[in-house]
């Protein structure tokens, strides 16, 4: 059967992009819900509250003994304490419900839990002078050292040591943000176990942020993305030692001191590495150059706190980060205003968001931190959604910027696609181009030579003094041939083709292309059978594939051997076919290699001796595919070949 071959396109295995898009939609409806439960911080700071009755009093030089800050002056406050950044020791008077000593052990829970040295005292009793010390607690403490342990500071207070005033000391190198409460033992658990809850969904949700940017970042490899990462992962540890997860891991074998430390450094690196980020994230929207900068520079606050932080002015390092907190969403804000790279014609904008989106964002931003740090800085009391502030700040943010982020990268990806598909095409083209042109310098080739041996005999036989014509006929026969193969074959390719369909004889076709050639070919025989055979069909096409397939064998088969002409009808299946065979003697040329037979310009090597085109079977083969037929091509026998056999198959 005919070698021509239908190529179809291969169905490419789902790129690595587009398994990261599936991957990124699967973690943002996860963050849905989890963002959605982490949000309702206000439910865990709240509940019950035994403490009927707050108040403090400021120590500014750390001196007042237990007896005489019992005995000071203390100001009434509501919730939660907020002083903010400031060296003084305070002490909390803490009023217990009435009833509150009759309900068993009590637990006082103090919150946040990077306060460093918490000491809790009773009133003296009448009998003693001085007041009792009931425990001591803080992040200064072994986690192990706490009677009742869990992610808060805890006090537990059972038996007859329960008074019904209580005095907290407090002191911190950090904000002074104090949230006592008082539960029975059983409210405690409940409530921790609640937080156990929040606190492992608040670093899950962190965790599959920063996984997912890791899993970009391998993808892409921007600067963008790396400074996204290097902030999760910032922001991630100190969620955990916000939440007291530190204390819990670690402090029985780290220094306690040391880890507190390493949190206050933590801090540090968390804003400038978002400072970072956003600077980076924002250089893509061509802001306001200057102010970029400016903004740029507030990361250069971070060698001036490690400096105030080795010399220990903890204190005034840490408050330096409220003071970039409250500065970088009022800049980047600007910033998001002064973007103009829509304006620009020349830049692909499909991977930013626009301008309203931009601007919103950062102005959501603006508004979520500053709720945060106002309270931090003791501007102003909004208890209790500012014990957890940061936290949800830093969940809120990274999920924002997540949503971001995923479309930035999808856009990039779609831009990728884009570009792949254009280069593909562009390739495609030079590919194409290039086999035209070597398409193009064959056939001049081809031309070049098989015209010159006929034009070589007309010219020799035009200078003898003989006149033999038919040799001049055969030689411009064979010109003629050539000429009308390059022409039906380019009327083939641009699919110029059409058909004349029409009732005909193909036994008479067959007599008449077989009486042509007998007078060059007197060993030429001819056995059809019936002898008609009705086709609807081209009757011109069908004659010039027939003619090429008895040219080609009297041209290539065996000088001394009969070339065999056959029609007859078939079957093949459900299928009526009517059957053209030529068969031929093997000559000097030897057989056409099958896998290449019918391309375009193929020749056997010792074939090229010979007048020729290379594109009579590509011709026929390609007409009868147009007809709705093929040609067949076979050596025989199998064994041992010594003869061609083409076959041409029409519908009849």
């Amino acid at each position: 059967m005919g070698n021509s071959r239908s190529h179809r396109g291969h169905v490419g295995r789902c790129p690595a992009p587009i398994l990261r898009h599936h991957l990124s939609q699967a973690t943002g409806r996860a963050l849905i819900l989890i963002v959605l439960l982490v949000i309702a911080p206000a439910s865990i700071a709240a509940g019950t509250n035994l403490i009927s009755e707050r108040a403090y009093l400021e120590d500014p030089s750390g001196t007042l003994t237990p007896a005489e800050a019992i005995a000071g002056q203390y100001t009434p406050f509501d919730g939660m304490l907020s002083r903010g950044y400031t060296p003084s020791v305070h002490w909390l008077e803490l009023q217990i419900a009435p009833d509150a000593r009759e309900s068993g052990p009590l637990v006082l829970r103090i919150r946040p839990t990077y306060l460093d040295d918490l000491q809790l005292y009773a009133p003296p009793a009448a009998s003693a002078r001085e007041p009792r010390l009931l425990d001591t607690t803080g992040d200064l403490h072994p986690w192990s050292d706490d009677a009742y342990g869990s992610l808060n500071l805890n006090v537990l207070l059972e038996g007859d040591e329960i008074p019904t005033t209580l005095y907290l000391r407090v002191e911190t190198s950090s904000t002074t943000l104090v949230y006592p409460q008082l539960k029975t033992l059983e409210q405690a658990l409940r409530a921790d176990r609640q937080l156990d809850i929040w606190g492992g969904l608040l670093i899950g949700a962190l965790a599959m942020i920063m996984l997912w940017g890791i899993l970009q970042w391998r993808a892409d490899r921007d600067w963008v993305m790396t400074s996204f990462v290097l902030k999760q992962a910032a922001v991630l540890t100190h969620a955990m030692g916000y939440m007291g997860y530190w204390r819990i891991w670690f402090s029985d074998w780290i220094d306690p001191a040391l880890l507190n430390q390493i949190y206050a450094i933590n801090i540090y690196l968390m804003t400038v590495s978002a400072i970072a980020f956003l600077y980076l994230f924002l250089r893509e929207y061509q802001p306001n150059r200057l102010l970029l900068h400016a903004f740029g520079a507030l990361g250069l606050l971070l060698p001036v706190q490690l400096a105030l932080h080795a010399s220990g002015n903890i204190l005034i390092a840490v408050n330096t980060v409220s003071v970039q907190a409250l500065i970088a969403p009022v800049m980047t804000t600007l910033l998001a205003l002064t973007a103009r790279v829509w304006r620009d014609p020349e830049t692909d904008t499909t991977a930013l968001l626009s301008r309203p989106a931009l601007i919103t964002f950062f102005g959501l931003l603006f508004v979520m931190l500053w709720i945060y740090v106002l309270p931090v800085l003791g501007v102003i009391s909004f208890s209790p959604l500012t014990l957890y502030g940061i936290l949800c700040y830093n969940l809120i943010t990274s999920t924002m910027m997540f949503w971001v982020l995923q479309i930035r990268s999808r856009q990039q990806t779609k831009q990728l696609i884009r570009h792949a598909e254009r280069v593909h095409f562009v390739e495609k083209e030079v590919e194409r181009e290039r086999e035209r042109s070597e398409q193009h310098a064959r056939f001049l080739g081809m031309l070049t030579h098989e015209l010159k041996t006929p034009l070589a005999t007309i010219r020799m036989l035009i200078g003898s003094d003989t006149r033999p014509g038919q040799q001049i006929a055969a030689a411009v026969h064979e010109m003629d041939q050539v000429i009308d193969r390059c022409v039906e074959t380019g009327r083939l390719e641009d699919d110029h083709v059409m058909p004349n369909r029409t009732r005909f004889d193909l036994v008479s076709t067959v007599r008449r292309s077989v009486a042509r050639r007998s007078e060059a070919t007197p060993a030429l025989f001819v056995h059809c059978d019936p002898d008609r055979i009705e086709l609807d069909n081209d009757a011109q096409l069908v004659k010039t594939i027939i003619d090429n397939l008895i040219d080609n064998a009297c041209k290539y088969g065996a000088a001394d051997q009969p070339v065999h002409v056959s029609t007859n009808l078939q079957h093949r299946g459900h299928t009526r076919y009517a059957r053209v065979s030529v068969t031929n003697a093997l000559g000097r040329c030897g057989a056409p290699d099958p896998e290449r037979v019918f391309q375009k310009y193929y020749r056997g090597q010792a074939a090229r001796g010979r007048v020729g085109s290379g594109l009579g079977l590509y011709l026929s083969n390609g007409l009868a595919q147009t007809l709705g037929g093929e040609i067949e091509y076979t050596l025989e026998p199998l064994s041992h070949p010594n003869q061609v056999r083409f076959s041409l198959w029409l519908p009849a």
